[in-house]
């Protein structure tokens, strides 16, 4: 009778023993998925925070350029060009952001940040032919027609892509589970639609602009005369 009581008391030990430690083990398995789960919904939540920076930044730098191409309109030369957009929490965090987002949300983030780097590069190059004309107004006295024909060409370009970049990123927060594009969908028409519409904003900016001289400069930078990009 000991002996059996001796053996059943090591095979009750050993299942507590096996039982404690798959219970352990489970346990830090859940653990373990719930801290990844919490760490891609955070992640999902600061990118779409960015993507609203973005959004922001966007007008910004747009009603900077909208300026810009008034004044070169009058054959003048603005003082600066507005700072780039930043993309950080995405950029140091791709291959976590990989793991926490769904195809759609992949491709149109990356649409996005391209549009961002695009962006960034365009305003050093707008930067530095800013700088080279005013380095030639210095020494000539005057400022080369057909240098800021080229500069308004810039200009315009950069806005285009600011304004791709206001698309996108609200199509993004407005569909954030699917923000799909496929071609000729209801979502694509919508943004050639839209790319129309940045077109005729920015002809409405330089016909508007036309004639003020610059005496009018400062009365004209008011809403009424260049609207914040469109919105749809």
């Amino acid at each position: 009778m000991q002996s059996s009581r001796r053996e059943y008391d090591v095979e009750k030990s050993w299942v507590t023993i096996l039982v404690s430690v798959i219970a352990g083990w489970l346990l830090g398995q859940i653990t373990a998925i719930a801290k990844l789960l919490y760490q891609r919904r955070t992640l999902r939540r600061t990118l779409a925070e960015e993507v609203e920076g973005l959004n922001q930044g966007a007008v910004r730098i747009w009603l900077s350029l909208a300026r810009s191409l008034q004044i070169a309109t009058n054959r003048g030369l603005d003082n600066g060009v507005p700072l780039p957009l930043k993309g950080e929490v995405y950029r140091h965090h791709y291959k976590d952001a990989l793991l926490a987002i769904n195809k759609y949300q992949r491709q149109s983030l990356e649409m996005l940040y391209q549009y961002v780097e695009q962006v960034e590069q365009a305003l050093g190059r707008l930067t530095a032919h800013n700088q080279e004309i005013r380095a030639k107004h210095a020494s000539q006295g005057s400022f080369d027609l057909a240098d800021l024909d080229r500069y308004k060409d810039k200009i315009r370009a950069l806005m285009h892509l600011v304004a791709d970049i206001k698309w996108h990123a609200r199509h993004y927060l407005e569909h954030p589970l699917l923000p799909d594009l496929q071609y000729l969908s209801p979502e694509h028409k919508a943004y050639v639609r839209y790319l129309d519409q940045v077109r005729e904003e920015i002809a409405k900016i330089e016909r508007l602009a036309e004639g003020l001289g610059q005496e009018g400069w400062e009365n004209a930078y008011i809403p009424k005369i260049f609207d914040d990009i469109p919105d749809s």
